[in-house]
């Protein structure tokens, strides 16, 4: 069955994850030029709240979608914790380094620093809110396909279309034109 598979690939991703997120962290610090980097700690310490909110993340939904098949016997909650979790996990480190990578290459462009103090809009331009964003996308966008393949309505087509909005937003930093409200 195609669970085997997913335990391969939880723990490859979960490793490339790691792997990545590391070698971004380097690539940051040769980039960063003059100016300076972000703090090893700070850096790592948000990294490892990703991990493990990806992980748990992962998790449920392994674990919801394993043993909710009749034929589910009494291990199914290990596809989760040993496949999707590490999985998700590992997609979502990725993207914690990448976000990283473009946010400070989209400053070097424009030529100024990237900015340290959280206001109003702000926020929406940290890395963290891009991962969970981005995280809350594939769980509304598998949600909605499962409910539309069990013959769900309206409430299933709209957590498909919040899903991708937020997956758009994680990717790009910014709403689809056709989501806004102009």
């Amino acid at each position: 069955m195609y669970f085997d598979a997913i335990f391969k690939l939880g723990a490859l991703a979960l490793l490339g994850g790691l792997l990545a997120t590391i070698c971004f962290y380097g690539k940051l610090r040769k980039d960063s030029g003059p100016g300076p980097a972000p703090a090893l700690a700070r850096y790592f310490g948000v990294a490892i709240l990703i991990g493990i909110a990806g992980y748990v993340a992962g998790t449920a939904i392994g674990i919801y979608f394993a043993c909710s098949v009749p034929a589910a016997g009494d291990l199914c909650g290990l596809y989760g914790a040993l496949g999707v979790g590490p999985l998700l996990s590992g997609v979502a480190l990725f993207l914690y380094g990448l976000s990283w990578t473009w946010q400070s290459h989209a400053s070097a462009s424009v030529g100024a620093p990237v900015p340290t103090t959280a206001g109003w809009y702000d926020w929406t331009e940290h890395p963290i809110v891009r991962v969970v964003v981005g995280l809350a996308g594939v769980g509304f966008t598998l949600y909605g396909a499962t409910a539309l393949l069990d013959g769900e309505g309206r409430g299933a087509a709209a957590a498909v279309v919040v899903g991708g909005v937020g997956l758009h937003w994680a990717f790009m930093g910014r709403l689809p034109s056709w989501f806004r409200l102009r």
